[in-house]
């Protein structure tokens, strides 16, 4: 996400000089002057699921030029964390953001080290990156309910193949299995396909590749050898393996308004780009769909 000049408001500043000698009763009264710099920012009881949050965050966290060092997904019993980093010109600057889901929506919290006027401007910062991550979401979900059921309007009624390929490196694997598959060397790659066309297409996994950074590739790894390179994680390791499996994407076809969803599983790695397979089942004409990263 980019921004132009800041706003007015982007260059407030709320300034609280450090407490001196016995001055504890004037620190008192800045620190209540401080304090709406830091709540006119909370994210109170936000209307988004449990399950739809921390997804919602991270994409917020890497909009924001954050990377990800740490992540454990918000459950209805379970707060949620994220740890990110970012170097600027004064440093390294290290953010964190908790989820706690209630009864009456999610309550998200983001606060990083450094000065109180710093904090003021990462929880704004991340505040307004939230609610329009969270917006951009619902649009794109809703647009893409209307397309698949036929009753978007004319002009934005797509009849294509939408390939969309995501990968997630390190701990953002977290946000779709139990464990971080990078501790495992795996790097795993969600592939989305629907089909808006009037033909038949068929997708084979096994074709796929990744481009290195280094233009080599890749080929993805058999399921079963993906899921043997895990060696640990909560609960049974053999069904933290079949779940690696059992989500791996599958050779099938994909009729008129179909879709096929799955994971590829990569050696983890510097990756530029992906490469999916698609065949036209009719002409059994394949077609390389490339993505950029």
């Amino acid at each position: 996400m980019s921004s132009s000049e800041p706003s007015p408001a982007l260059r407030r500043r709320w300034v609280c000089p450090p407490l001196e000698g016995a001055a504890i009763l004037a620190a008192v009264a800045m620190l209540a002057a401080c304090t709406p710099a830091l709540r006119r920012f909370d994210l109170v009881d936000q209307p988004v699921g449990c399950a739809e949050a921390t997804p919602l965050a991270y994409r917020t966290v890497t909009a924001l030029r954050y990377r990800v060092t740490g992540l454990e997904p918000a459950t209805a019993t379970q707060r949620g964390v994220i740890t990110a980093s970012r170097t600027d010109t004064d440093g390294e600057e290290r953010l964190t953001v908790t989820l706690a889901c209630t009864a009456g929506g999610v309550t998200l919290d983001a606060t990083r080290d450094g000065l109180l006027v710093q904090q003021s401007e990462t929880r704004q910062a991340f505040y307004n990156t939230f609610l329009a991550v969270r917006v951009n979401a619902a649009t794109e979900a809703e647009a893409a309910r209307q397309q698949r059921a036929g009753r978007a309007a004319a002009a934005q009624q797509r009849g294509d193949l939408q390939v969309t390929v995501t990968p997630l490196p390190g701990p953002a694997s977290r946000l779709e299995f139990p464990v971080d598959l990078a501790t495992a060397g795996l790097l795993p790659v969600r592939v989305e396909i629907t089909n808006l066309t009037p033909r038949t297409y068929a997708v084979d996994p096994a074709a796929a590749h990744l481009t290195g950074t280094d233009r080599r590739r890749t080929a993805p790894l058999p399921p079963a050898d993906a899921a043997a390179r895990l060696s640990s994680g909560p609960g049974s390791l053999a069904a933290l393996q079949d779940a690696v499996i059992s989500r791996a994407l599958t050779a099938a076809e994909i009729p008129p308004g179909g879709q096929r969803r799955g994971f590829l599983y990569f050696p983890d790695g510097d990756y530029a780009a992906a490469t999916v397979v698609i065949t036209d089942v009719e002409s059994a004409e394949p077609e390389g769909v490339r993505v950029e990263f």
